[in-house]
């Protein structure tokens, strides 16, 4: 399904992109909540959680799809407003570079933020900056 070069698959990544957000997006708040009682998880598993954002936001914004992810059924894509308290801790606290997450935060996540009724339509309210 996978070989040594991908990095940033999520558990849901082969289902749907719209539930693999919505999981990261709860990995994501749990950090955050943690953050805010001394436990900097964003630092410890930066990384991963860089990866996994790379690795998202480039297929949402159109990258091809290798023949050997999801065994070659492709993937579903679907757009969730969320990535933007990631890219907070990660891009701006940490200084980690995301610029594919940075791209997808301002041509695609703002523009369905709303659309899709759930709690991450505040995460540009919270944790957002502006556009350059």
């Amino acid at each position: 399904m996978f070989n040594a070069s991908t990095s940033g698959v999520c558990q849901e990544t082969c289902r749907d992109f719209g539930h693999m957000q919505m999981g990261w997006g709860a990995a994501i708040n749990a950090a955050s909540t943690f953050y805010a009682q001394g436990v900097d998880v964003f630092a410890e598993q930066a990384p991963r959680l860089v990866a996994a954002a790379e690795f998202a936001a480039a297929y949402l914004l159109g990258a091809p799809v290798p023949e050997y992810l999801c065994s070659g059924q492709g993937i579903k894509l679907a757009h969730v407003a969320t990535f933007e308290v990631a890219y907070a801790a990660l891009a701006k606290r940490l200084g980690h570079a995301m610029p594919l997450t940075w791209k997808q935060i301002t041509t695609s996540v703002r523009e369905f933020s709303g659309q899709d009724g759930i709690v991450s339509v505040w995460e540009t309210l919270t944790h957002g900056e502006p556009a350059a």
